[in-house]
């Protein structure tokens, strides 16, 4: 099931010169249960919003579905999967 979750897209990108081009959200709330508080997603997604060079992030919101998945074998974790319907806040 998806939840809504908040977060700042960033100027940031990675992986631009392959066929998978991400972008990096930060502070991504509610965070209680995610290993990280950002995560990378696909640029096509965010492109025509996402920040240039060094201007500040913006506040996003989107869905998303929380996946549990272990570290080294034992610990669980979560990140988020399946990541739509992102837009820009006012």
């Amino acid at each position: 099931m998806k939840s809504k979750y908040y977060a700042k897209l960033t100027g940031n990108r990675r992986d631009v010169e392959t066929s998978s081009p991400k972008a990096l959200i930060v502070f991504i709330n509610p965070s209680d249960q995610l290993d990280r508080n950002h995560c990378w997603v696909e640029l096509d997604m965010v492109e025509h919003m996402q920040p240039s060079g060094h201007k500040p992030p913006i506040a996003v919101e989107f869905f998303a579905e929380l996946k549990m998945y272990k570290k080294r074998g034992t610990i669980t974790s979560y990140t988020l999967t399946n990541i739509t319907d992102m837009k820009r806040m006012a």
